[in-house]
Protein backbone atom coordinates (compact mmCIF):
# COMPACT_ATOMS: atom_id res chain seq x y z
CA UNK A 1 0.00 0.00 0.00
CA UNK A 2 0.99 3.50 -0.98
CA UNK A 3 1.91 5.58 2.55
CA UNK A 4 0.82 9.15 2.01
CA UNK A 5 2.58 9.92 5.27
CA UNK A 6 5.53 8.98 3.66
CA UNK A 7 4.58 10.56 0.19
CA UNK A 8 4.46 13.81 2.01
CA UNK A 9 7.78 13.76 3.11
CA UNK A 10 8.82 14.56 -0.92
CA UNK A 11 7.27 18.00 -0.47
CA UNK A 12 8.92 18.39 3.04
CA UNK A 13 12.32 17.61 1.69
CA UNK A 14 14.20 18.65 -1.52
CA UNK A 15 12.83 15.77 -3.77
CA UNK A 16 12.00 15.13 -7.73
CA UNK A 17 9.17 18.00 -8.87
CA UNK A 18 7.55 15.62 -10.93
CA UNK A 19 6.61 13.48 -7.40
CA UNK A 20 6.10 16.09 -5.48
CA UNK A 21 3.64 17.91 -7.63
CA UNK A 22 1.74 14.52 -7.75
CA UNK A 23 0.95 14.45 -4.52
CA UNK A 24 0.21 18.01 -4.20
CA UNK A 25 -2.47 17.06 -6.54
CA UNK A 26 -4.06 14.90 -4.29
CA UNK A 27 -3.97 16.76 -1.34
CA UNK A 28 -5.46 19.56 -3.89
CA UNK A 29 -8.22 17.26 -4.66
CA UNK A 30 -9.58 17.17 -0.88
CA UNK A 31 -12.28 18.86 -0.86
CA UNK A 32 -11.76 21.14 2.44
CA UNK A 33 -8.91 22.75 0.33
CA UNK A 34 -11.36 23.24 -2.66
CA UNK A 35 -10.61 27.36 -2.02
CA UNK A 36 -6.79 27.23 -0.99
CA UNK A 37 -4.26 27.93 -4.07
CA UNK A 38 -1.43 25.37 -4.47
CA UNK A 39 0.70 27.51 -3.05
CA UNK A 40 -0.82 27.78 0.25
CA UNK A 41 -1.37 24.08 0.51
CA UNK A 42 2.01 23.15 -0.10
CA UNK A 43 2.98 25.86 2.48
CA UNK A 44 0.66 24.34 4.96
CA UNK A 45 1.65 20.66 4.42
CA UNK A 46 5.41 22.09 4.42
CA UNK A 47 4.65 22.69 8.42
CA UNK A 48 1.88 20.83 9.52
CA UNK A 49 1.63 16.91 11.32
CA UNK A 50 1.04 14.24 8.96
CA UNK A 51 -0.92 11.39 10.56
CA UNK A 52 -1.80 7.86 9.71
CA UNK A 53 -4.57 5.89 12.30
CA UNK A 54 -5.19 2.49 11.73
CA UNK A 55 -8.84 1.60 11.74
CA UNK A 56 -9.66 1.50 15.32
CA UNK A 57 -7.49 4.17 16.72
CA UNK A 58 -8.84 6.79 18.84
CA UNK A 59 -7.74 10.09 17.29
CA UNK A 60 -9.55 12.69 19.84
CA UNK A 61 -11.12 11.61 23.10
CA UNK A 62 -14.08 13.65 24.85
CA UNK A 63 -13.28 15.61 27.48
CA UNK A 64 -9.70 16.04 26.53
CA UNK A 65 -8.33 19.51 26.10
CA UNK A 66 -6.50 20.04 22.26
CA UNK A 67 -6.88 22.89 20.40
CA UNK A 68 -5.40 20.95 17.16
CA UNK A 69 -8.08 20.33 14.64
CA UNK A 70 -8.05 17.99 11.53
CA UNK A 71 -8.36 16.94 7.74
CA UNK A 72 -8.90 13.85 6.20
CA UNK A 73 -6.80 13.05 3.22
CA UNK A 74 -7.93 9.39 3.08
CA UNK A 75 -10.27 7.22 4.86
CA UNK A 76 -13.31 7.62 7.31
CA UNK A 77 -13.73 8.24 10.65
CA UNK A 78 -16.73 7.65 13.67
CA UNK A 79 -17.79 10.16 15.62
CA UNK A 80 -19.54 9.08 19.05
CA UNK A 81 -20.75 11.06 21.98
CA UNK A 82 -20.27 9.04 24.70
CA UNK A 83 -20.72 5.33 23.25
CA UNK A 84 -23.34 6.73 20.33
CA UNK A 85 -22.24 6.99 16.90
CA UNK A 86 -23.71 10.12 15.79
CA UNK A 87 -21.47 10.90 12.79
CA UNK A 88 -19.31 9.34 10.11
CA UNK A 89 -17.18 11.95 8.34
CA UNK A 90 -14.72 10.85 5.01
CA UNK A 91 -12.11 12.46 2.94
CA UNK A 92 -12.06 16.05 2.72
CA UNK A 93 -13.97 16.63 6.35
CA UNK A 94 -12.84 17.89 9.08
CA UNK A 95 -13.10 17.06 13.07
CA UNK A 96 -12.04 18.74 16.10
CA UNK A 97 -12.59 22.91 14.96
CA UNK A 98 -15.29 23.67 17.62
CA UNK A 99 -12.09 22.84 20.32
CA UNK A 100 -9.96 25.08 18.33
CA UNK A 101 -12.38 28.11 18.38
CA UNK A 102 -13.77 27.47 21.45
CA UNK A 103 -10.25 26.32 23.68
CA UNK A 104 -12.74 24.45 25.16
CA UNK A 105 -12.87 20.25 26.04
CA UNK A 106 -13.67 17.95 23.26
CA UNK A 107 -17.40 17.30 22.69
CA UNK A 108 -16.82 13.63 21.56
CA UNK A 109 -14.39 10.87 20.90
CA UNK A 110 -12.95 10.27 17.49
CA UNK A 111 -12.04 7.11 15.77
CA UNK A 112 -10.59 5.53 12.58
CA UNK A 113 -13.50 3.40 11.01
CA UNK A 114 -10.72 2.58 8.12
CA UNK A 115 -7.19 3.20 7.86
CA UNK A 116 -6.80 7.18 7.88
CA UNK A 117 -4.15 9.82 6.66
CA UNK A 118 -4.77 13.23 8.52
CA UNK A 119 -3.52 16.86 8.23
CA UNK A 120 -2.81 17.96 12.12
CA UNK A 121 -3.10 21.94 12.72
CA UNK A 122 -2.77 23.03 15.90
CA UNK A 123 -4.42 26.60 16.62
CA UNK A 124 -0.85 27.90 17.91
CA UNK A 125 0.40 26.85 14.10
CA UNK A 126 -2.82 28.17 12.45
CA UNK A 127 -2.27 31.86 14.46
CA UNK A 128 1.13 31.46 12.79
CA UNK A 129 -0.26 31.46 9.53
CA UNK A 130 -0.85 34.85 7.46
CA UNK A 131 -4.47 36.83 7.83
CA UNK A 132 -5.50 35.23 4.46
CA UNK A 133 -4.96 31.77 5.24
CA UNK A 134 -6.14 31.72 8.91
CA UNK A 135 -9.68 33.56 7.08
CA UNK A 136 -10.20 30.72 4.55
CA UNK A 137 -9.91 28.26 7.63
CA UNK A 138 -12.27 29.77 9.57
CA UNK A 139 -14.95 30.31 6.96
CA UNK A 140 -14.32 26.37 6.22
CA UNK A 141 -15.03 25.82 9.82
CA UNK A 142 -18.30 28.46 9.97
CA UNK A 143 -19.71 26.58 7.05
CA UNK A 144 -19.07 23.17 8.06
CA UNK A 145 -20.47 24.07 11.71
CA UNK A 146 -23.45 25.49 9.53
CA UNK A 147 -23.59 22.00 7.82
CA UNK A 148 -23.68 20.21 10.26
CA UNK A 149 -26.27 22.21 12.42
CA UNK A 150 -28.72 22.04 9.85
CA UNK A 151 -28.12 18.48 9.69
CA UNK A 152 -28.73 17.97 12.76
CA UNK A 153 -32.04 19.62 12.59
CA UNK A 154 -33.10 17.86 9.93
CA UNK A 155 -33.00 15.15 12.55
CA UNK A 156 -34.71 16.02 14.97
CA UNK A 157 -38.43 17.69 15.36
CA UNK A 158 -37.83 21.14 16.25
CA UNK A 159 -40.85 23.64 16.83
CA UNK A 160 -39.36 27.33 15.60
CA UNK A 161 -39.71 30.00 17.30
CA UNK A 162 -42.13 32.57 17.15
CA UNK A 163 -40.56 35.89 15.53
CA UNK A 164 -39.30 37.63 18.51
CA UNK A 165 -39.73 35.15 21.29
CA UNK A 166 -36.50 34.83 22.44
CA UNK A 167 -36.94 33.04 25.83
CA UNK A 168 -34.87 29.87 25.20
CA UNK A 169 -31.70 32.02 24.16
CA UNK A 170 -28.83 32.99 26.58
CA UNK A 171 -28.70 36.38 27.62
Amino acid sequence: AYDLRLAIKVIKEPAKTGKREEILDYIEGVTFFDDFSRSQIRDIVKVAEIIKASKGDVIVTEGEFDDSFFIILSGEVAVRKQEDVIAFINRGGCFGEMATLSGQARVATVSAETDCFLIKISKTLLDRFPDSLQLLFYKKFTLTLILRLAESLDKRSIHPLRSGDFSGCPR
